[in-house]
Order: structure tokens, then sequence, then C-alpha cells
């Protein structure tokens, strides 16, 4: 038997991360890497077995892979975790044969990189992307399975078509790649009808992502009784606080009232970036984090084609490659109904105590800062560690953002603590739906009302939250965000003991987003040394 190597000198943990990129090039990190080439890649059941079968060679090259530093530790755990996550996704949610908005996002997201690369590389990865497209569709069409599809899945695919027939526009695309849209169109209109599948993943694949993807020691139905005390615990506490602000009203009444103080729908992107600049100027203030020089963070809107399942927006993080420390939070635009007004109820949850609030957890100190501390911290790593991405740990941190903020008086009238308190209740609510909606337990309606009753949300943001939590890519993503958030309050409580109450939160949030966006249990013991070695 053949010694192990250390992790410095053996290739295994670089050859992994490289053939993770090179065969997702139309992944952020590949894009920014320079690795992406016009092409749409292969997602046929011949591609998904070469992929999987790849991955357990990985796996077994990782036994052999001795690690004699922190770092080296950090390095192999973190690869390990990811191709493990990777294969039971792979072999078990299926996605070439049962997500077909998967090929309309990944088609969309193509054209879109195309169009935004300037000069004569980006004519000729357009080029390339449009004459790939009409193969690339009707292989989709060949490998979406009937029998294992959800219905709602084809109805997203349905729905984003609109928008990427609007970037073909943009493109000024021929008839071939427009034919081709038209005819996976057809494949969708009538998938739809026989569509059988389920999107539940089932209560197996759950505990993998809880105890194999987060390290977190905690088996369903425990997790389910966790969340469903969560939203007692925080419908108690909005009880209480609105019996200070106004006993003859109850919370709900109150929440109301705040959501009808909102920006007219021109002025929605407008209000965002003033309250990321205060989110900023806060973290400053209060000594919350290092801001690096050079970042940079701007407010955007979300493209047409990703709208349907993005009900209010979501942050596209700074590239992992190139000196870039720039990142966006894209914003939805308000819907437009029928008759051409706005959509009342995507308006009001607009409105400015949800801007202010969100304006922490995705940006300062949130999302973006924490993205570039990844960045700066991983330079240099050749690991898949430079580009992980554990949503206990990144969802956590910008929902502990949002105590932290109301904590150091960031959210400084009372309607903007009960909201700040209502989004903690959306999130303990979002455990209970997560574990309903993937064991079954739950359809989408019951999941939408659950929603509406317990957290006091719009019908808008409800349906648009139940369509993102059924997306192939998210069991367990939803319950990231209330477990993480416990994690890093349990790892600031351990800090503190270990000697670190004496430093600013700064020292500990800094120590906390310098080893990248790994699961806590991988980096405990090195952020609580830190703050021994403080003392």
């Amino acid at each position: 038997m053949p010694t192990p190597e250390t992790v410095g000198s053996h290739p295994v943990l670089e050859r992994y991360a490289t053939w993770v990129h090179e065969t997702e090039p139309l992944s952020p990190a590949s894009v920014a890497k320079g690795l992406w080439d016009g092409q749409l890649p292969s997602r046929d059941v011949d591609a998904a077995t070469d992929r999987a079968e790849q991955l357990r060679v990985f796996l077994r090259e990782f036994d052999e892979v001795g690690a004699t530093t922190a770092d080296d530790r950090l390095d192999l755990a973190t690869s390990r975790i990811d191709a493990t996550h990777r294969l039971r996704e792979l072999e078990e949610l299926r996605p070439w044969a049962r997500v077909p908005y998967l090929y309309v996002e990944e088609a969309g997201n193509a054209l879109q990189k195309a169009l935004q690369t300037p000069g004569e590389a980006g004519h000729d990865l357009l080029a390339t992307c449009l004459t790939a497209l009409p193969d690339y569709l009707a292989s989709a069409g060949r490998s979406l399975d009937s029998r294992a599809t959800p219905s709602a899945y084809v109805e997203a695919a349905r729905s984003a078509l609109t928008g990427l027939q609007d970037l073909l526009d943009q493109a000024g695309a021929g008839a071939a790649p427009r034919d081709a849209v038209v005819g996976f169109a057809a494949v969708l209109e009538d998938l739809q009808g026989r569509a059988a599948g389920s999107w539940a993943a089932g209560r197996d694949y759950l505990e993998h992502c809880l105890n194999e993807y987060f390290l977190v020691d905690t088996r369903v139905d425990e997790l389910a009784d966790w969340g469903r005390q969560q939203v007692r615990t925080d419908q108690e506490r909005l009880r209480a606080h609105a019996a200070q602000t106004d006993p003859g009203r109850d919370w709900q009444q109150q929440i109301q009232d705040v959501r009808s103080d909102h920006p007219a729908p021109e002025e929605v992107l407008d209000t965002y970036r003033a309250a990321m600049e205060r989110s900023r100027a806060h973290t400053l203030e209060h000594d919350l984090a290092t801001i690096p020089p050079d970042e940079d963070c701007r407010i955007d809107v979300v493209p047409e084609f990703l709208r349907p399942t993005m009900p209010m927006g979501f942050m596209d993080l700074a590239p992992a490659w190139g000196p870039s420390l720039s990142s966006a939070l894209r914003i939805t635009p308000i819907r437009i109904l029928d008759d051409g007004s706005p959509d009342a109820d995507h308006l009001a949850e607009s409105c400015h105590a949800l801007i202010t609030t969100i304006a922490g957890h995705e940006t300062y100190p949130g999302h973006h800062l924490q993205r570039v501390h990844h960045k700066q911290a991983t330079e240099g790593n050749t690991s898949i560690r430079r580009t992980f991405f554990s949503a206990l740990f990144v969802e956590g941190w910008g929902l502990y953002v949002e105590d932290l903020m109301r904590e150091t008086g960031y959210m400084e009238t009372p309607g903007l603590v009960l909201y700040a308190l209502r989004n903690s209740l959306w999130r303990s609510a979002r455990v209970v739906v997560d574990v309903g909606l993937h064991t079954g337990t739950l359809s989408q309606q019951e999941a939408v009302d659950y929603l509406m009753s317990e957290a006091s949300l719009g019908r808008h943001i409800a349906e648009g939250e139940v369509r993102r939590y059924i997306r192939h890519d998210n069991p367990s993503y939803p319950s990231a965000y209330a477990l993480g958030r416990e994690e890093f309050h349990r790892l600031r409580a351990d800090w503190e003991r270990a000697g670190g109450s004496t430093q600013p939160l700064r020292g500990l949030h800094d120590a906390i987003m310098g080893f990248g966006s790994v699961p806590h249990a991988l980096i405990r013991d090195n952020v609580l040394a830190l703050a021994a070695h403080a003392r």
C-alpha cells in the first residue's frame, strides 16, 4: 500500500477543483476563470453517468491524501464534503431528467454572459452559443422524463421562456435558435400534461444535507420539532413587542401598517441604494468588521428569465478569480398586473422596513462583505475551498447579521424592530416548510398558507418563496438560515469564553470570515484558537 502524501505535494485536491470548474464552465467561478468558450454543456444520462463515476474516483483518491497542517485538513475536508454532495445530488435528484427550467436558465445565463462580454470575444461567445442552442434544447427534450418531472418544474420552465426569447431578440438571433426555443416550448407544453414526478427530495436526502453537508448532528424529525419551537418563540417575541408598541392592536395588524410604508415602484432601487450606504456606515461606526479597500457593491435588477423563481431578488457575488471585489444585489422589479397597475402585495413586501433590514443581510456586513473576506482569505488556494459555498455558513451569516444590526442600534424605530422580528419568524417558518415539502407532508398550497398564516407573509412572496424552496438545488437551503444563525451565536459565546470578550466584534467577525464559507464544525477550533491567542 502506498504511503499517503501530504496535501501540499499531492495533486488530487487541485485536480478535483480543476475538474469541477472545467465540467461546469457556466458556473460563476468558471466564467470568472475564463473557462467558458460559448458551448452549452451536455446534460444527458451518459454525461451524468461519467460524472458520477469520476466523483467516486476522486472520493477514493481523497482517502489516500495525508493532511499535516490545519489548512491542509480544511481543504481536504471541504473537498470531500463537496464531492459527496455533488454525487448524492446527481444520482438521487437526477436534474438532467426532471428539471426543465435548468435548461432554460442555463441557456439564458449563457446568452446573457455572451451579450455582456465586450468586443470580439463577446461576439465569438455569442456566435458559438447560438450555434449550440438547437442541439442543446433538442437533447434536453430527449432527456426529460415525464414520470420523474414535477409539474411545478415545467411551469417554472415555461414562465422563464419569455426571458430567453427576449435575450434572443437582444442577440439578433437567426431562425435556427428561435425555432429551437419554439420547439422546446412545444415539448414543455406536452410535458405539462404528462408530468407525474415529485419535487420532494425525501427524508434520506435531507438527512444527508444536514449530517454530511452541513455537519449538523440532527435528524429530520428533530429539525422539524426545533423549527416549530422557533416559530412559537418568535411569535411570542412579536406579541410582546407589539403589546409594548400599541396594546390595542396585534402584531399582524401592526405589520400591515409597516408594509403600507413603501417606496413607489420606480424608487425601489434607489431606496435599496440608500439603505446599503447606511448599513455600510453602521458597520464602520460600530467596528463590526473590516471593510477592505477597493470593494464595491451595487444595486441592479434581476434578469427577466430568472424572475419566476426569484420573487424578491438575489445576491450576485464578487467573482472567485481576478481582482474584482464587486458584488451586485439584484432586485426583482415590482410586478405589473394585467391592468397595468403594480402588484400591491409585491410592493408591500418591498416596504422601507424590509429594505432596511435586508440591506445589512445582503451587503454590509452581510453577504457581500463576507464574500470579499472569503476571496481574500483563499487567495492562491488551489482546492475547492476557493469556491465552496455552504448555505449553513453564508445564509446563517446573513441572518446573524440581522440580529447583530438590531443589537447595535441599526433598527432604531419600533416598526423596524417589529419587521426584523417578523423576518426572524419567517426564517423559522422556513424550517417547518422545508422539512414538510421535502418529506412530502406539505403540498405547495399548504406551504403557502402556512407562511401567510404563521409568518404573515403576503401572497406574492409566499408563493414565490415556495417555488424557490422546491427547486431541485434547494432541499435544506431554507433551513440553513436559522440553523446557521444558531451556530454563529454559539460560536460567538464560545469565543467570548475563550478570551475574545475584551476585543471589538470586528476581531471575532474577521476571524470567522477568514476561512472561506465552510460549515462551522470545520473552523470552530481554529476560530477559538485565535480568541485564546488574542487574550
